[in-house]
């Protein structure tokens, strides 16, 4: 019985050893009603600021030429800008599916139902104040 119970112990002690390492490796599928979401700029990014350490950890430690390390950093500074703008565009799209189905979600609980599609950018707008609530813009008939 001694045995069973210590066999468990040390098999249980292994799994919670070894899950957060198999965690990394699972991909992860969030669900959006606003669309696919892609994580893959967001991992990116990280394995981009995972190099830029371990490039720095390389330097301090002595086995990285100076001139090596500017090339290598220069070359991630640059990934790693254009993962953060795959990722901006990314989050803006979501941003903007988000507005639109408020924007929906208001003009469909309105009662008079004033709202009108903006001359500048083309979104839809309420008719609050005459200005696009997107881009400021004046809306037609009201000013």
């Amino acid at each position: 019985m001694e045995f069973l119970i210590i066999a468990l112990l040390v098999i249980f002690s292994i799994v919670v050893i070894i899950y957060p390492f198999l965690r990394k490796r699972m991909p992860s599928q969030p669900s959006s009603k606003f669309g696919p979401y892609d994580p893959t700029s967001l991992t990116r990014r990280e394995e981009i600021y995972d190099e830029i350490k371990g490039l720095q950890l390389e330097r301090e430690l002595g086995s990285v030429q100076d001139e090596d390390y500017r090339e290598r950093m220069n070359a991630y500074r640059v990934q790693a800008a254009r993962a953060l703008q795959e990722q901006d565009r990314e989050f803006s799209d979501l941003d903007r599916a988000l507005e639109e189905e408020i924007l929906a979600a208001r003009v469909g609980t309105s009662t008079d139902q004033r709202s009108v599609l903006c001359p500048s950018c083309g979104r839809g707008s309420l008719k609050l104040d005459g200005l696009c609530s997107h881009c400021g813009a004046a809306l037609e008939g009201e000013r």
